[in-house]
């Protein structure tokens, strides 16, 4: 076990620094591969926009009976994400539905950070609205994809629910600004109300203003 973990260590760095032929070399040369083994090698393809061996690697690995995760489907949401591609999307959205990871909210962002990249922004919604507990990168993804596809005003009914259900922007203050509400001129054209505000277990009172100012 300690060799695998080591190896694995190994891997993720060859990953990470984009050595990617180095960290196949290392994966096929590991007798026994473990689910983090598989994700790191998935991951440094899908960071290099290769989707066709983030599948194969993906349909391997069903193959040889290991289990995906959330980070598994995070990789494979991320690659479709990178390059696009619509059809292959929907087969991985079918397999995060027959795994149980479609309510997950790190893999359900993958997904609609996917849809959005594939100009379906109503499939990124319907996620969106199935999705229970939304964490603030949750919301900010759903804004950023809705003003990605020209849906300001939509983007901006986001935004308000989000400051109605209190999460607390201030903690996406730079994914709120990344993501376009400023750009499209809401605070500007006085769209926002800017005496609203925002307050939970961690956050202060925060006027609206000083979020997007």
């Amino acid at each position: 076990m300690r060799e695998v973990a080591l190896m694995n260590c190994l891997l993720s760095v060859y990953a990470k620094c984009g050595r990617v032929g180095d960290a196949r070399v290392l994966f096929e040369s590991l007798g026994d591969k473990d689910i983090v083994s598989w994700n790191s090698l998935i991951n440094a393809y899908s960071v290099q926009e290769n989707l066709d061996e983030v599948m194969n690697l993906f349909s391997r690995m069903r193959g040889e009976n290991v289990k995906p995760d959330r980070q598994t489907f995070g990789s494979l949401a991320s690659a479709v994400a990178r390059v696009g591609n619509f059809e292959v999307g929907r087969i991985v959205h079918g397999q995060i539905v027959t795994y149980g990871f479609e309510l997950d909210k790190h893999v359900g962002t993958s997904i609609l950070a996917l849809y959005s990249k594939c100009k379906k922004i109503n499939e990124s919604l319907k996620i969106f609205k199935r999705v229970g507990q939304k964490d603030v990168i949750f919301w900010t993804s759903m804004i950023s994809g809705l003003v990605q596809n020209d849906s300001a005003d939509k983007a901006l009914r986001v935004f308000q629910e989000m400051l109605i259900m209190r999460v607390c922007p201030s903690a996406a203050n730079h994914g709120l600004r990344s993501c376009g509400l400023c750009s499209i001129g809401f605070y500007q054209t006085r769209k926002v109300d800017t005496t609203v505000t925002c307050y939970g277990p961690k956050c202060p009172w925060i006027s609206l203003h000083k979020i997007l100012s």
